[in-house]
């Protein structure tokens, strides 16, 4: 459990009353990670949605050649930064991450218990609908960052 107060630091919770940031207080904890750890690999059920306080997190992604199962190639898809939200998959089903999560460098951050806030969700579903518009928002910016990197990769 975490204090109400901590989630009050991310805008990603703006939306929330006293009330909300209560309960979802109650089904996080404050974590720390060392340079290097693996918080999630690509494929695996999304336990939690994270935030991360201080620090760095890099996301990757790895592409399986279909006619050779054993060769592979991972690609850097892009940084997690103080204040941002990550493991979004956490909320969207069919609820498996879809990118590698590995610390860049000793970090702060937040957990909650996916199966929990999703339970939230479906009690109260104005909270459930506030956070689907906030993950939609962060997953949009988000793409369009991978736009511009492409576009920038391909001049």
């Amino acid at each position: 459990m975490i204090s109400p107060e901590t989630l009050r630091m991310y805008e990603f919770f703006g939306f929330l009353n006293d009330a909300d940031f209560d309960q979802i207080a109650m089904i996080a904890d404050a974590v720390h990670w060392v340079d290097g750890d693996t918080l999630f690999n690509l494929g695996d059920a999304a336990d939690h949605l994270y935030f991360l306080k201080t620090g760095e997190v890099n996301l990757h992604y790895r592409v399986v050649d279909e006619l050779i199962s054993d060769k592979s190639k991972e690609f850097y898809v892009g940084d997690i930064n103080p204040g941002d939200p990550f493991g979004l998959s956490a909320l969207i089903a069919p609820h498996t991450y879809t990118a590698t999560a590995v610390v860049a460098q000793d970090s702060d951050g937040i957990i909650i218990d996916a199966k929990k806030l999703r339970a939230l969700s479906g009690e109260n579903p104005q909270l459930g609908y506030a956070l689907m518009q906030q993950v939609a928002k962060v997953t949009f910016e988000r793409l369009g960052q991978v736009r511009v990197e492409l576009v920038a990769a391909r001049s």
